[in-house]
């Protein structure tokens, strides 16, 4: 009977922290997204090369430092052409197939938690 309170209190503890876990899940990109877009090329390039190859980053970091290379239009290109630099042949040929327009700004499907940002 004495351990009813305590479990009761540990699953509401556990439910805030997925909770609050899946709000800086969706801050943390926004910040990387930020952090990026307003960097110059050479700080760009040590954010994705943190990990020496992209899909070594979080998911996070990787998908916030993809959409800032693609919205930064007035780098000419040079963000999106450091991102692939270090990402697989398969994301390279899906989002910018032989050195051509980059497909898609958004690589996967936002859920409404994410569909805000632009």
């Amino acid at each position: 009977l004495c351990d009813i309170p305590r479990d009761m209190r540990m699953r509401i503890y556990s439910d805030r922290v997925r909770e609050k876990m899946a709000q800086w899940k969706c801050e943390g990109e926004r910040m990387v997204f930020l952090k990026a877009r307003v960097s110059d090329i050479g700080t760009y390039e040590g954010m994705v090369n943190a990990q020496r190859h992209a899909h070594g980053l979080s998911k996070e970091d990787f998908w916030g430092l993809w959409e800032a290379a693609v919205c930064d239009e007035s780098a000419g290109g040079e963000k999106v052409r450091a991102f692939l630099e270090t990402a697989n042949e398969t994301f390279r040929y899906k989002y910018a197939p032989e050195g051509g327009k980059v497909h898609s700004v958004r690589g996967r499907k936002k859920s409404k938690k994410h569909s805000k940002r632009k």
